[in-house]
Order: structure tokens, then C-alpha cells, then sequence
């Protein structure tokens, strides 16, 4: 049987897919995949299946969640109900609806990684730009990290400043725009010149021009 979650939670059990939809080819930035599916009812659905099925119809905190095709065994959605949802009833034992979703990336479940001392190119193949997460491990004690990057798109620098010791970690995550250290919040020691970036298509150029540590550059390939 077809399931499918979101929001890393399956479709709710008594909700049977028919049919999903997905365009081939989109010109928009984003994409619709349409889920038919039919309920038995026999009689009116209950207010707990509804509340049930709307809670996970509202997905996550943020715009969009994660949307997982469960015959897909490679990538995943950014996704978000563009809809409502009606129930139809076809007759006193089932009735039938679609769910739309607006898919914004299609996101590979693979994590690539290049790790590096001094520089490293990294060649990106998806025209989607994707958001690196930069992790330090700092090999010998230093008071500034200075890594500068250069693509298509940027040519710029993140810079840290502070007392960094011997195995420490500092991660930079480009998809949520947060600083951490050893997995505590330190958003001060980036300097205010500092910037975010994405991996574009082509050659992605890093190189650590101050610091002692391993850099670790991962991310996923991204999709329209």
C-alpha cells in the first residue's frame, strides 16, 4: 500500500490513497502533487478522524514541512497544504478527497560531505541552490576562524572571533542562519560582515585563510 508522511508523521490510518499526481516539468518555482484518497465512513466521519486528519494536514512550525513519497526511496519534499480539503461523500460508506501540496525543493536523502585543511572546490550538479552546514574542529588553539567562499553567485567570507580550544566544534548552518559551539547557540562570535551562502551550480571555491582546524562542508542536492 501507497503511504505517504509529512512532517515526518504517516497519513493518518484510515485515509486510503488512489492516486498521487506529479507534474513532470514545472515552469513555476514550485510544484503541486496532488493525493486522491477515499475514506470508509459508513455513516458521518467522526470528529476525532477530522481533528486527526486536520492537525496533520497543518504539518510543522515553519512554511513549509517535509513530505516523503513513500515509493521515492531517494529524495523528499518541502511541502505545504496549498488547499482546502473537501470530503465528498460518494455514498453512505465512503467518501473521497484530494490533498494539494505545494512543493517548494525536491531534496536528495543523501548527505554529501568534503572535508578539507586549507582549500577545496566542491562541485555542485543541481540547478536548485542548497544550504551548506561548515563544521570546524579546531586542532590547535586559536582566537579567529576566517573561511572565505566564492561561486557564481557570492564571493564573501564567514569570520569567527573568540577564545576557540583544542576539539572544539563550531558548526554554521546556511539553512537556518545559526552559530554553534560544542550544540550552544554562540551567534556572537560571527562577525557582522559575515555572511550566509548557498552552493550554486558549477565550482564552489573554499579556503581557510586563519584558524588551525578540519572543515567539514555538507549538504544535499536540491531539486525543483
Amino acid at each position: 500500500m501507497t503511504r505517504i508522511k509529512f512532517n515526518d508523521k504517516d497519513i493518518p490510518s484510515f485515509l486510503t490513497i488512489t492516486d498521487i499526481s506529479i507534474p513532470a516539468f514545472s515552469t513555476e518555482k514550485t510544484r503541486k502533487i496532488s493525493v486522491d484518497f477515499t475514506i470508509k465512513t459508513k455513516g458521518l466521519l467522526s470528529n476525532e478522524k477530522i481533528d486527526e486528519l486536520a492537525a496533520w494536514l497543518k504539518g510543522g512550525d515553519d512554511e513549509y514541512s517535509t513530505l516523503v513519497l513513500m515509493n521515492d526511496t531517494t529524495s523528499y519534499y518541502l511541502a505545504k497544504v496549498k488547499d482546502d480539503v473537501e470530503l465528498k461523500a460518494k455514498n453512505q460508506f465512503k467518501a473521497t478527497g484530494t490533498i494539494t501540496f505545494e512543493c517548494f525543493n525536491r531534496i536528495s536523502f543523501v548527505t554529501k560531505s568534503e572535508v578539507f585543511t586549507t582549500q577545496k572546490i566542491i562541485n555542485y550538479n543541481s540547478e536548485q541552490p542548497s544550504s551548506p552546514m561548515i563544521k570546524f574542529t579546531i586542532k590547535s588553539e586559536c582566537e579567529e576562524i576566517l573561511l572565505t567562499f566564492k561561486n557564481e553567485k557570492y564571493d564573501n567570507f564567514i569570520h569567527l572571533i573568540s577564545h576557540f580550544n583544542v576539539g572544539e566544534t563550531i558548526r554554521v548552518d546556511c539553512k537556518t542562519l545559526k552559530v554553534m559551539t560544542n550544540n550552544r547557540l554562540t551567534m556572537p562570535i560571527l562577525t557582522l560582515d559575515s555572511f550566509f551562502h548557498n552552493l550554486v551550480k558549477g565550482e564552489n571555491r573554499y579556503e581557510l585563510k586563519k584558524g588551525n582546524c578540519d572543515v567539514e562542508v555538507s549538504y544535499r542536492e536540491e531539486y525543483l
